[in-house]
């Protein structure tokens, strides 16, 4: 019971994620469009928002799909 407990949670914890990197990526966009140099600090802290989001999503999914397989073979 726990495995799925764990598994809940990090759906809800992926569901966050996504909605926080979509911000992110949003926000990127909206920077280019208006012209912000790349090289700018708000355009680099939020590329290294992106970056950090789509890690920890790579993590946190990877645990999800272990889980996933194991709760398959039981």
């Amino acid at each position: 019971m726990k495995q799925i407990e764990r598994m809940l949670h990090l759906a809800q914890e992926l569901a966050v994620l996504g909605i926080a990197y979509e911000t992110a990526r949003e926000k990127l966009k909206i920077l280019v469009a208006e012209g912000v140099p790349y090289t700018s600090e708000e355009m680099l802290s939020t590329l290294d928002e992106c970056k950090t989001l789509q890690e920890q999503w790579f993590l946190k999914e990877q645990e999800y799909l272990l889980l996933r397989k194991q709760s398959r073979r039981s």
